[in-house]
């Protein structure tokens, strides 16, 4: 089973996704052609939500611990 602090490893992949995803938004302003299209932002967050959920559940310690 995955212990607590790669949770927290997981969301901070996460977070930096998110990060890379405004950064596209502000480059695409700039003129530069999009990587993932808007329509497509919406189902990333919710899949990222998902598997922090599913993380959490299959997870045997609480974030931050030591096994």
């Amino acid at each position: 089973m995955l212990k607590g602090y790669r949770t927290y490893a997981v969301n901070a992949a996460i977070g930096v996704l998110y990060l890379a995803l405004e950064l596209l938004a502000e480059l695409q302003a700039a003129g530069l052609s999009e990587v993932l299209p808007e329509a497509w932002r919406s189902y990333v967050v919710l899949g990222s939500v998902l598997v922090n959920f599913i993380l959490r559940t299959i997870t045997t310690t609480p974030p931050g611990r030591r096994p």
